[in-house]
């Protein structure tokens, strides 16, 4: 099992690889989770009221990602990401800015999700892509919640983005299975939102 995505994706590795070890059902492989890496690599993005470039230090997915599998030979790619996505983006050639729920930016998310699914998939691995909690951008010098939160801790983007990760199971018969993480997470006593979990 290895797994692939921003660093939602790298925390849950660690804890994936942490309980494979304990229950012994399972070997952990090397996937490709980069911190403040979004799926998107195109164009630019607002995040926390500032316009920026993909970082530098981001390899490209549609080269990284197949050459972990390729390398590695994971059975099962678990795929969790989403941060990044629900963000305001600009993509090239396009003056306006949009966010998921545009039909521009659902339209090519879902040519990205589709690329990854069949570049993770080409060898056999079973993709397993998470939905994605809500998130709740704070405040990066007090780790305060907003009085005005920013655009990307809007509920419905992320909701957006679930929806569309849930499109890939009809597209892709046999390749990929979505299971629904966020709706896990809500079950728990303090919610998605809860510090503890």
């Amino acid at each position: 099992i290895a797994v692939f995505g921003d660093s939602t994706g790298a925390v849950l590795a660690v804890g994936l690889h942490h309980w494979l070890g304990a229950r012994g059902t399972g070997e952990p492989r090397r996937g490709v989770a980069q911190l403040g890496c979004p799926l998107a690599t195109e164009g630019r993005y607002r995040f926390q009221g500032k316009e920026l470039a993909p970082p530098e230090h981001c390899q490209d997915w549609h080269d990284a990602w197949p050459a972990a599998v390729r390398d590695y030979r994971p059975d099962v790619a678990v795929v969790l990401l989403g941060p990044w996505e629900v963000c305001d983006r600009q993509l090239p050639g396009d003056p306006s800015w949009r966010h998921l729920g545009d039909p521009v930016l659902d339209d090519f998310y879902r040519r990205e999700l589709l690329a990854a699914v069949d570049r993770l998939s080409a060898d056999g691995a079973l993709v397993v892509w998470l939905t994605h909690p809500t998130i709740e951008v704070r405040d990066p010098k007090t780790g305060a919640a907003r009085a005005t939160p920013y655009p990307e801790s809007d509920p419905k983007r992320m909701a957006r983005l679930d929806e569309l990760i849930r499109e890939l199971e009809a597209a892709r018969p046999g390749k990929v299975r979505v299971l629904d993480f966020a709706g896990y997470l809500r079950t728990l006593p303090g919610g998605e939102m809860d510090a503890r979990y």
